[in-house]
């Protein structure tokens, strides 16, 4: 009797898990959008979680329907935390990357993505699961051999303050590369563009996808709003097949040279919500985390105000982590010792300052 018990269990076992590995039909939109509905009428964030991730139990979704859930959703980390365990129970999980667009930090997106290619078997070597068209987002784009400029390092004139990390942009150039025509990726990259802050070498390539020369120049001048590195910006010229519209291009740049860039500046009404919202988390991995996210977002803060981030934390380690990552979100690095202020050991103090000269 035992051995029939073990047998069933394990059959039933093997099952679920068959079942839970085809996930082909998504659920019908008529009966998702009262299940949406339901969830967005929990009185909480915590319960709003827990039926969404109850709707996963005997249910397949499309990306687009874990998009909409992820945005009834406030906190990133808990959109993570439901957009994970979505994964296996999406059925067009080559448009996984829809999901990003619910996100408000890269940081958010960038864990999930790296997650994602995990799942895929690790550095993108499998390709996800699309029977009508599979493709690698982090292999399959090839772009020509231009001279692409590097904007590590740069701290010149900008139109936004954080560039779109590769690992996030190798999944939306394989996007835009395969629609059907240059109208349908004109309609990608403007929707792109509208959301993301870019570096040069990233506009140049989106642009390489395009086929018509007109197209690219108009995509050219479009992304001028939305380029990290603006400096670099003339070099972008490059990827324009013909000398009109090379000098075109050249003109555009010469009119827009003398347009002020924005700013960047982080206030006292700015550093008192970071410290309200670190010191909020109860564990001081979790309040270092919460610390860099925020950081990431601003990306220019004075040594004066890092020394203060600095002081929020107790434990050394702690300190260590976080003065050694704000280091590239810091705009007088000149007066960066002031920093170690913050530490109460000298060996802290010195290991801060062995840190600063490697940085010279």
């Amino acid at each position: 009797m035992k051995r029939i018990y073990l047998a069933f269990v394990g059959f039933m076992m093997s099952l679920a898990f068959v079942w839970a590995q085809n996930c082909t039909q998504p659920m019908a939109n008529f009966s998702f959008q009262q299940q949406k509905n339901n969830i967005n009428n929990q009185p909480n964030e915590s319960q709003r979680l827990m039926m969404a991730k109850q709707l996963l139990d005997g249910n397949c979704l499309a990306s687009s329907q874990v998009k909409d859930i992820c945005e009834l959703l406030s906190n990133d980390f808990n959109k993570l935390d439901f957009a994970k365990s979505a994964y296996t129970r999406t059925t067009d999980r080559a448009n996984f990357y829809e999901v990003y667009n619910a996100f408000s930090y890269f940081s958010t997106v960038f864990i999930l993505h790296d997650y994602v290619v995990e799942q895929r078997g690790g550095g993108g070597n499998t390709n996800p699961v699309n029977p009508v068209n599979p493709v690698n987002p982090t292999t399959s784009v090839t772009f020509p051999n231009l001279n692409y400029p590097s904007h590590m390092g740069y701290n010149g004139a900008r139109k936004c303050d954080f560039p779109l990390a590769d690992n996030a942009f190798m999944p939306l150039a394989t996007d835009v590369r395969n629609q059907a025509n240059d109208t349908d990726r004109m309609n990608k990259l403007d929707q792109y563009t509208n959301s993301y802050c870019m570096t040069t070498a990233q506009i140049m390539r989106f642009a390489t996808l395009l086929t018509e020369d007109s197209n690219r120049l108009n995509f050219l001048k479009k992304a001028y709003a939305r380029v990290f590195d603006l400096t670099n910006y003339n070099q972008a010229g490059q990827v324009l097949q013909f000398v009109q519209s090379q000098n075109n291009f050249m003109t555009f740049l010469n009119s827009n040279s003398s347009v002020s860039t924005p700013t960047c500046v982080v206030t006292t009404a700015d550093m008192t919500d970071m410290k309200n919202r670190v010191q909020k988390e109860a564990f001081d991995n979790t309040k270092v985390n919460t610390a860099k996210t925020i950081a990431r977002v601003k990306k220019c803060y004075t040594c004066a105000q890092v020394k203060d981030i600095v002081s929020w934390f107790v434990y050394s380690d702690s300190k260590m982590n976080i003065a050694q990552f704000m280091w590239d979100f810091t705009t007088d690095r000149e007066n960066f010792y002031i920093v170690a202020d913050s530490f109460t050991f000298s060996s802290d103090k010195d290991k801060l300052m062995k840190f600063i000269e490697s940085k010279k």
